[in-house]
């Protein structure tokens, strides 16, 4: 469990960091450094992202976006036969509008918005 979780956090940093990264790339247009910022702060699911990654990086969330935090952390284990037994691990974000939202979602919905962002600006084709 520890392990996900980490994964988890670590997922989330990244995928909001990536911003920084392209913002400092000198290969990548100038007008697109530009306007990673203000864009990527219109996508929900990166904005959820962001709350997350600084949430778990700074203990503390001093630049409160939607306020995002992970709220539940659900376990299910299935048993069986000795090496088939295996464990699911789902872990509920809630964001200020008391919205809930499974964390697998928003990653995977992330990764699709960031692949239309880049796409968009020409960085992926």
């Amino acid at each position: 469990m520890d392990d996900y979780e980490d994964d988890v956090w670590f997922f989330f940093q990244n995928c909001w960091h990536l911003k920084d990264w392209l913002k400092n790339d000198s290969a990548i247009d100038k007008g697109i450094r530009d306007s990673v910022e203000s864009d990527v702060h219109k996508i929900e699911e990166l904005v959820i992202c962001a709350d997350l990654a600084n949430r778990s990086k700074h203990l503390k969330l001093t630049s409160i976006r939607v306020d995002a935090n992970v709220t539940k952390r659900n376990v299910t284990i299935h048993t069986g036969p000795p090496g088939e037994g295996y464990g699911e691990y789902n872990f509920i974000i809630t964001r200020d509008d008391k919205r809930e939202f499974d964390a697998i979602h928003i990653a995977r919905s992330s990764v699709k918005k960031w692949s239309d962002l880049l796409t968009s600006y020409g960085v992926l084709k």
